[in-house]
């Protein structure tokens, strides 16, 4: 847990600001959370105190911070539902019933199956919270739904944002030198998204309350294609060539909080450090299935094409993806259709529509709505606190947050939520 602090004045009476800002994974969230925490800084009046925390291992260290201290506002990655996500916040609104409760909403451009399940589910999660949208389409889709205009702050996208600066991101040459990269080949980054949490999610629906609308064999079709078209990128990769190799670097980059082993050549470099960002700004040429990474790297000028080993179903497929230029095989890439898909995407700029203003002021957006909401608290809907989920949920993450801190988790791998995101704490 970071405490980032700006001292206005002297004045022992005056009353600090105490802002929460809560993330789950280093690699997407935690820059953008820390230049909001900067900018709050910058534009509050007065003391402020912003506390930065990994949501799954840290919640019981930001409880007793807000106990002592007390608390104004509390921004979390996500909220679809009063069970399990309002959890995190109801022992928080007892401290203060004019708590300001912010949804990141970090994914915010679904697809058409399951469209309903990156969007609040009921009155606690809808009209509990204020919400953060990227671009007037998930404006739009949180109000259909029932979710208070008034709530739903549009600010563009804090991460495209974030790729436009990169002031202390380390360079080319600087990647190259940690990572056993050859600076003077062209890079190609591949941006993996399948995951088998959802799959898990989907198989125990009554305890996951996002997943209770999803057609099971609808999305056990989804998951056989995953699988499929996965099997068939790791059997292309192994069949590259030592010609290829000779002129590009090949970088696959696992979906953030997925562990796993690669049986790849030693010229196939696996890597999940660092920010998307920074590699995007390496790299020569993008490759997606169905990651919304596609946009990122449109918006920084990156050609960034699908990889689609076997045709991916439109109803599976992030919208607006299928805009960009689709190849089947990776051995047809060399310097010509890389010349060709930049061109495209630069004639294209598909990433305006769903990623909305990348201006750099979304940051400026986001802090200047909390301290107005802080000044001005919105009303906010007030879920009831239900007393066995509640103990239920807390004696859990507080095992997690012990576990963590006595080193057990690694050896348990219980409570799971706390044991996958163990090396999620920033240093």
């Amino acid at each position: 847990m970071k405490i980032y602090s700006h001292t206005d004045s002297s004045d022992e009476t005056t009353k600090t600001k105490h802002i929460v800002l809560f993330y789950e994974h280093i690699s997407r969230e935690v820059d953008a959370a820390m230049r909001i925490a900067d900018t709050l800084l910058h534009h509050s009046v007065g003391n402020t105190e912003v506390i930065l925390a990994q949501i799954n291992l840290e919640w019981p260290d930001v409880l007793q911070y807000a106990r002592r201290n007390g608390i104004d506002a509390v921004m979390v990655p996500s909220c679809y539902a009063t069970i399990p996500d309002c959890l995190w916040t109801m022992p928080l609104k007892r401290l203060n019933k004019d708590l300001v409760i912010v949804n990141f909403h970090h994914e915010q451009i679904p697809a058409p199956f399951n469209e309903h399940v990156q969007l609040p589910h009921d009155a606690g999660a809808k009209n509990g919270c204020m919400h953060i949208a990227w671009s007037n389409v998930f404006q739009e889709n949180l109000i259909k739904i029932g979710v208070n205009e008034e709530l739903i702050c549009v600010t563009g996208n804090p991460r495209a944002d974030l790729l436009l600066d990169g002031i202390s991101d380390p360079t080319r040459e600087q990647l190259a030198e940690e990572y056993q990269l050859d600076d003077s080949k062209q890079w190609i980054i591949f941006c993996e998204n399948r995951y088998a949490s959802a799959a898990e999610a989907i198989n125990n629906r009554e305890k996951n309350t996002l997943y209770r609308e999803i057609d099971k064999d609808v999305f056990s079709r989804k998951e056989r294609l995953d699988e499929e078209s996965k099997r068939l990128l790791f059997e292309q990769i192994n069949k590259l060539s030592k010609d290829f190799f000779d002129k590009y670097e090949f970088i696959y980059r696992p979906h953030p909080g997925v562990e796993a082993k690669y049986d790849f050549a030693d010229e196939v470099h696996v890597i999940q450090d660092g920010s998307i960002g920074t590699w995007l700004k390496a790299v020569d040429l993008a490759l997606v299935w169905n990651s919304t990474t596609a946009f990122e790297a449109d918006a920084l000028g990156v050609p960034v094409a699908r990889h689609e080993p076997i045709p991916n179903d439109e109803q599976f497929q992030s919208r607006g993806l299928g805009s960009y230029p689709c190849i089947q095989d990776l051995d047809t890439i060399d310097d010509n259709l890389i010349a060709k898909i930049r061109k495209e995407n630069e004639q294209a700029k598909n990433y305006k529509l769903n990623y909305g203003s990348v201006d750099g002021k979304s940051f400026d957006r986001i802090a200047n709505a909390l301290l107005e909401a802080i000044d001005n608290p919105p009303p906010l809907h007030n879920p009831t606190m239900p007393l066995k989920e509640y103990v239920i949920f807390s004696l859990r993450n507080r095992l997690a947050n012990c576990f963590w801190k006595w080193g057990w988790l690694e050896r348990l791998k219980w409570p799971k939520a706390g044991y996958i995101h163990r090396a999620e704490i920033i240093d």
